[in-house]
């Protein structure tokens, strides 16, 4: 635990910078959740939960999604290239995960801003 600097975790995932890192991730948020491990800007961590959201927003307007919404599958695209499978309450979860860390990194900023003044 000594090498990460951890932003926000929930039952789903973790979120964290590495402490000793190379030049490629620094500055970037580590985000873990279950064996999958990637590492996002801040702006990509934006762009991730607006798909996010987008995708939740499109469930909620179909009918008759409340006795299967366990069962649901849900596929996006991460990180450009790669595509994964989603159950419904993991999609929530991941959801948690990236608004957490968003709060987190934008509470830092503002803090470290208000100390600067």
């Amino acid at each position: 635990m000594d090498d990460i600097k951890l932003i926000y975790c929930n039952y789903f995932g973790t979120s964290f910078f590495l402490k000793r890192c190379t030049i490629s991730q620094l500055n970037k948020v580590q985000l873990v959740f279950g064996q999958i491990a990637f590492d996002f800007t801040n702006q990509e961590l934006v762009d991730l939960q607006e798909i996010i959201k987008s995708a939740l927003s499109h469930l909620g307007d179909i009918d008759n999604l409340n006795n299967e919404i366990d069962l649901l599958n849900v596929v996006l695209l991460i990180k450009k290239d790669r595509e994964f499978h989603f159950a419904f309450l993991e999609l929530k979860a991941l959801e948690d995960l990236i608004n957490g860390t968003l709060f987190h990194l934008n509470f830092h900023d503002i803090i470290s801003d208000l100390i600067a003044i």
